[in-house]
């Protein structure tokens, strides 16, 4: 049998409720090395822009760098990346934009079979309201207010965010990490407003 090579990893950084056991990366690493996660002396460092400043420059050892936000890697920071940006650097940088991911599961989208693939007018038979608006903030551009202002001008828009809220009773759609129910409210609607946040070349999250 095969001995698998040990790597030392440590997470720094990623959102409050994450689990380094079943992220997609670590499943990943699993397949080809005996993957150990520690606090201490790790051989790499995965950190994400949850860091506090500077955090990962405390560690000599290689820094891997991933991110589905609009935040471009710094190559005197990491030694490598994965992101958003469609650059090329060497070998330093995997492109994997955010909406390559499953929202719920955070796992890559590996087969087009996980798709529902329904007639339309089957699909469209089961929703019960026009359009879903959450967002918890305005763009810079101001564009999400606009999108608004006009569906709503139209037809009733389901504003369940904290911004532009119209619920009863300031309903909003509870926050969670694996986006379920986020998710199922969304499957009620027909259409989903998902403008970005930004303008910004090349940047694209799971809002495609």
């Amino acid at each position: 049998m095969e001995t698998k090579k040990t790597v030392r990893v440590k997470y720094l950084g990623f959102y409050p409720s994450f689990d380094p056991e079943q992220y997609l990366v670590t499943r990943i690493l699993r397949k080809y090395f005996d993957l150990q996660l520690v606090d201490k002396d790790p051989d790499f460092v995965i950190c994400n822009h949850f860091d506090p400043p500077f955090q990962y420059v405390n560690y000599s050892c290689p820094r891997v760098f991933i991110t589905g936000e609009n935040f471009s890697p710094d190559f005197n920071c990491f030694d490598y990346t994965i992101t958003f940006d469609p650059l090329q650097y060497n070998d330093r940088h995997f492109y994997a934009p955010y909406f390559l991911l499953d929202p719920c599961t955070r796992n890559f989208f590996l087969s087009p079979g996980a798709q529902d693939r329904r007639p339309m007018e089957e699909l469209l038979g089961e929703k019960d309201l026009f359009c879903d608006f959450i967002f918890t903030h305005d763009s810079v551009t101001d564009i999400r207010r606009q999108l608004f202002d006009k569906l709503s001008s139209y037809r009733r828009v389901e504003s369940a965010g904290p911004f532009m809220n119209n619920m009863p009773d300031g309903f909003t759609v509870p926050y969670s990490e694996d986006g379920v129910q986020k998710m199922n409210f969304i499957r009620r609607c027909k259409f989903s407003v998902v403008s970005e946040s930004v303008v910004l070349n090349g940047f694209i999250s799971e809002k495609v």
